[in-house]
């Protein structure tokens, strides 16, 4: 893979993956292979498997949940998250990603609301970005909560001034809703 032959090393992934008892490090190896030469489904089924081995790994659970979202099954991804009793702040935003692909915007905004108090319980400064913000605002934009939508708009905006997404959706915001 360091050389560029992606395809020479999916191969050898391939015939690694009849190998029972590999440690749990080999894993994300694997899963970067395949995902470097599109093949995100047979990612998937590398953390499936290293899911049966390894049930309690959270890191394992959030990158397979990640892979579904990717590969367009959110229920999937959720069905892997659900059953975690702490999921920190970054998964619980995985988990409104999955849920705004589902449909279901409600549920995206109100867990991403829980993963910002997480965060902020947690000290976690890194985790507010202009991405999350500008998420969070399509999120309420698309529930008809323009308020929200605006503070989140702001916050994204005092985050980085200068930043063209940001200032674009605010002003977009502000000019649809007066």
């Amino acid at each position: 893979q360091a050389l560029g032959r992606n395809d020479a090393a999916a191969r050898l992934v391939d015939s690694m993956r009849q190998h029972a008892g590999m440690g749990f490090h080999v894993y994300p190896d694997m899963v970067s292979v395949y995902s470097e030469t599109g093949r995100l489904a047979d990612a998937a089924e590398v953390y499936e498997d290293a899911l049966t081995r390894f049930p309690n790994a959270l890191p394992v659970r959030l990158q397979l949940a990640y892979l579904y979202l990717r590969l367009d099954e959110p229920k999937k991804g959720l069905a892997v998250l659900l059953p975690v009793a702490q999921i920190p702040p970054a998964g619980r935003r995985l988990m409104a990603h999955l849920y705004r692909a589902m449909g279901r915007t409600d549920s995206a905004l109100t867990t991403l609301q829980e993963a910002e108090q997480a965060a902020i319980a947690a000290h976690d400064e890194g985790f507010f970005t202009v991405d999350l913000y500008l998420f969070g605002g399509g999120l309420c934009e698309d529930l008809g909560k323009a308020d929200l939508a605006i503070e989140y708009g702001r916050k994204a905006v005092a985050l980085a001034p200068d930043d063209p997404a940001a200032c674009n959706f605010l002003g977009y915001i502000l000019a649809d809703h007066h």
